[in-house]
């Protein structure tokens, strides 16, 4: 699930990011291209730190909460800023965030299967994040247009608490492996 939250999330701005950098902010086209870019960067940044202290202290569960509130909080802010900078910082903690989820949920599914099950989890995890890709900017445009940028955050906020509750239900597994 927060494989797919998340790229339903770096996708769901596809169709109205140029409305606003152009239309309301004033920004070139060339501006799109950075907002994208420190999404990516922040994933750089996010995964290895997360990844890192996850490993070092062997917890999964809380790092996830934590990535998935920033998730939900930084996409309120995207939705409520009014300067390019905000713009700017709210893409590169939604990157940050994402790479914490991502990171994690993958260490998580490769701490629970092993062998021929893990190639499963693993395959089911990477459809949530096609079905992400697929249906974010999809999404994006049919909420854009039926209620604006702030419905994107209403949903993103919905979909972020969704992933939060079914985490919060998770019992993190041993140290062992099971299949």
């Amino acid at each position: 699930m927060a494989v797919f939250a998340d790229t339903v999330v770096y996708g769901i701005i596809v169709p109205f990011l140029p409305d606003i950098l152009q239309d309301r902010l004033e920004m070139s086209s060339s501006a799109n291209g950075l907002m994208f870019g420190c999404f990516g960067i922040g994933v750089l940044i996010g995964a290895p730190a997360s990844a890192y202290i996850s490993d070092r202290w062997r917890i999964h569960k809380w790092p996830m909460i934590a990535g998935l509130l920033c998730l939900g909080a930084t996409s309120v802010m995207l939705a409520l800023s009014n300067a390019y900078w905000e713009l700017i910082v709210a893409r590169l903690a939604q990157g940050i965030s994402s790479g914490v989820t991502w990171s994690i949920g993958l260490a998580m599914i490769a701490d629970v299967y092993t062998g021929e099950s893990l190639g499963w989890a693993m395959g089911i995890a990477f459809s949530g994040c096609t079905l992400g890709n697929l249906g974010g900017p999809v999404l994006g445009g049919a909420i854009y247009s039926a209620g604006g940028v702030h419905a994107i955050a209403i949903f993103v906020g919905v979909i972020t608490a969704v992933d939060l509750l079914f985490l919060l239900l998770l019992i993190e597994p041993s140290q062992s492996k099971s299949a």
